[in-house]
């Protein structure tokens, strides 16, 4: 009887703790933009992190940059972009709904952490001297740049080196293509698709051509091709 009391107590601080801890985030001032909530499962996935948080009276997945986190962390994050029926092949489960994020941080650090550009945490290949072939029906990634008004909005071709590649971003693979071609800035595009490629390898993507895309989740792109695919 003495065990069945104690644990009654234990659970009833466990369930006094959760209270504050949730209180405690209503009762928080955060900078516009900036998001919190507890930690109640996280688990790592690649270089991504996943996270199961309690924020104030709901509970939400996301998922972020590969952090250090830990069961009971309060969890900041910016941005977001959902995605309902996630499948993640990584670890082989499918999440109802899931929030894709910018930045996961176990501190408030605006001007920082919070700010980071996305797809950091997969570093490009180092390559000396990118040199490729272009498509005799197709563009380089210098005339994507210089004729990107007439361009958008057009289906693309376009040859290059995979020099980052992230995925299962927002339910997509992420390709950073390089040829050669176009001045320090103006010399990478982004590739959406469901295609799997390595970095490293030289292959002819075709697309819808996008141009000034805004897309959520702090990802910003002067250039991009969507639903690509890789051609032979």
């Amino acid at each position: 009887m003495r065990f069945v009391y104690l644990m009654i107590f234990i659970l009833s601080v466990l369930d006094l703790t959760a209270c504050t801890s949730e209180k405690q985030l209503e009762d928080m001032e955060l900078p516009e933009g900036l998001k919190a909530g507890i930690c109640t499962e996280t688990m790592n996935a690649g270089a991504y992190t996943y996270v199961h948080l309690q924020e104030s009276n709901i509970k939400r997945w996301i998922a972020g940059p590969a952090t250090v986190v830990r069961v009971g962390d309060t969890i900041f994050y910016t941005g977001g972009s959902e995605m309902r029926g996630f499948q993640s092949k990584t670890m082989n489960r499918t999440f109802d709904t899931i929030l894709f994020v910018t930045n996961i941080a176990t501190s408030i650090h605006p001007d920082e952490s919070m700010q980071e550009e996305a797809h950091k945490n997969v570093k490009p290949v180092k390559v000396e001297k990118v040199e490729v072939k272009p498509l005799e029906s197709g563009y380089t990634i210098e005339q994507l740049y210089a004729g990107k008004a007439d361009l958008a909005g057009k289906t693309v071709r376009v040859r290059g080196q995979v020099v980052k590649y992230n995925e299962s971003i927002m339910g997509k693979n992420w390709i950073h293509l390089q040829d050669g071609t176009g001045e320090e800035g103006k010399n990478d595009l982004t590739v959406t698709t469901l295609d799997e490629v390595k970095i490293g390898d030289v292959v002819v993507i075709e697309g819808v051509f996008g141009v000034d895309k805004n897309i959520g989740g702090g990802y910003n792109f002067s250039i991009i091709i969507e639903e690509g695919k890789v051609v032979k």
